[in-house]
């Protein structure tokens, strides 16, 4: 017997998956809000069923595979179609402690920006590998964002976890405070992203785990991961121009 979301969904005309109909397929009156809007595709075919436990069938039409799909992700931890599984960031968690010594300093008595910058690559590539378990290479560096300086006799404290995945690639954040050695007063300096790449044995980019936030500081991340990807791609196209002009 057919259930109420695939009645709806055989019975449709245009054979156009909606909200509705997918919030009835999974039990969620209000529709799958994570869902995301390629999954919405068009259905062809013969009308479908679904065995118990839903789980993906070749049967089923490229729609309902793809919320069958996110579903087993949601629900089960694990990536069905490509056997990924998912990690909490917490695991790639990585922290990195330092002092500012005199000869740390440039002539304004503050840390030399490329000092920190290989700090926050080290860290950064500690967390891609705890996440990917494998080699890793660093993609792109979309630069540190520097909120207050960071003076001679400070301790620097840099925090870093994967964010976000792709395929093989990995995007890192990295927050880094100051702490004050006299008062103990700790003030947020900067934050980065990098993105590093798994490498496989044979050295091509490998399949990275997928990644789930637990924390409000975790998921204001990952939500924003599209608009960064967004902006990241933007940023390559342009300098992709610029090489080309200047070639």
């Amino acid at each position: 017997m057919e259930s109420p979301g695939l009645k709806h969904l055989n019975s449709n005309p245009t054979g156009e998956l909606s909200r509705q109909a997918a919030g009835i397929l999974f039990g969620n009156s209000s529709g799958l809000k994570l869902a995301d809007a390629s999954l919405f595709q068009r259905i062809r075919g013969p009308p479908i069923t679904v065995e118990s436990g839903l789980k993906p069938a070749s049967n089923h039409s490229p729609a309902v595979t793809g919320f069958l799909h996110l579903n087993s992700i949601l629900t089960l931890g694990t990536d069905p179609l490509n056997e990924r599984p998912t990690v909490p960031m917490r695991q790639s968690f990585s922290m990195r402690e330092n002092i500012v010594l005199p000869g740390d300093t440039n002539s304004h008595d503050t840390l030399f920006g490329g000092l920190l910058m290989k700090h926050i690559d080290e860290t950064a590539a500690i967390s891609a590998r705890r996440h990917c378990r494998a080699p890793v290479v660093t993609a792109s560096n979309d630069g540190v964002h520097f909120h207050r300086p960071i003076r001679n006799d400070d301790i620097v404290c840099l925090h870093s976890y994967v964010c976000s995945v792709g395929r093989s690639s990995m995007e890192i954040f990295i927050k880094i405070t100051t702490e004050n050695t006299v008062d103990g007063t700790r003030k947020l300096a900067a934050i980065s992203f990098l993105t590093f790449v798994a490498l496989g044995d044979d050295g091509r980019p490998a399949t990275v785990p997928l990644v789930s936030p637990e924390s409000k500081e975790e998921t204001v991340l990952y939500d924003g991961r599209e608009s960064r990807r967004e902006a990241r791609m933007k940023k390559r196209e342009e300098t992709d121009e610029l090489i080309g002009l200047l070639s």
